[in-house]
């Protein structure tokens, strides 16, 4: 086993070769109870090994935002008085530095989750079955992204479909936490993508091959034409 150190902050990555297959996302705490606020941290945990010394392998851990959680569980309550009194409900304002996925710039994220009872149907005779994973029946975590600041941009998430892995049915807070950042990587990923429109640069483009064909097709037509002439006479 070679050498595991950790680092925080001030980790200097010289000498060294990362392996961003094992970076990954550590959140410490729970939601906050009913009526209260909390605030948490979000930090990456990488993977470098040293260059001079394969078995030497470091593991950095970096904070790189934090989150803020507002409960209005209450709120809802008012909404919908017939609900079940375990639904709940947060706002969160995520705030993101840099340093993972796509996110580069500082990044501010704000929305809703709601914790509420997921039913898998099942066609056992019972009706109702329960399975394993993310779509057993249970209670879930979903949530909505309201607004996605990336550096100055305020990125369009509205219109953006997300994988349905990433927004319903998560089995815990943690992971509900993780894959808001992951959809924020989607977001901008998609959002630093050049778009294509078919009037703009791209119909220019076309536009001369329309006439470039045109020669080409009246040559065809013209002998066709003679073609038929001929064995008319």
């Amino acid at each position: 086993m070679g050498l595991v150190m950790e680092y925080s902050h001030n980790f200097n990555p010289e000498g060294k070769t990362e392996i961003k297959e094992e970076a990954y996302l550590d959140i410490v705490g729970r939601f906050p109870k009913i009526g209260k606020s909390k605030t948490m941290g979000i930090d990456i945990v990488e993977s470098w090994v040293d260059n001079d010394n394969p078995e030497g392998k470091y593991g950095p851990q970096r904070r790189i935002g934090k989150v803020i959680l507002t409960d209005q569980t209450v709120e809802m309550r008012k909404e919908d008085y017939y609900g079940d009194p375990d639904e709940r409900r947060w706002t969160f304002s995520m705030s993101l530095n840099e340093g993972y996925g796509e996110i580069d710039k500082p990044t501010t994220i704000t929305g809703t989750i709601e914790k509420y009872y997921f039913q898998k149907y099942s066609r056992s005779p019972k009706g109702y079955g329960r399975t394993t994973g993310s779509e057993a029946s249970g209670w879930k975590y979903r949530f909505e992204i309201m607004q996605l600041i990336y550096g100055s941009a305020n990125v369009e998430t509205a219109n953006w479909k997300f994988p349905a892995y990433l927004t319903r049915n998560i089995s815990n807070q943690y992971k509900t936490l993780r894959n808001i950042v992951e959809a924020a990587n989607l977001s901008i990923e998609t959002h630093k993508k050049p778009i294509k429109h078919k009037i703009g640069a791209n119909y220019q483009d076309e536009e001369p091959k329309t006439k470039r064909n045109i020669p080409l097709i009246a040559g065809i037509s013209a002998g066709l034409a003679s073609i038929w002439y001929f064995f008319t006479k």
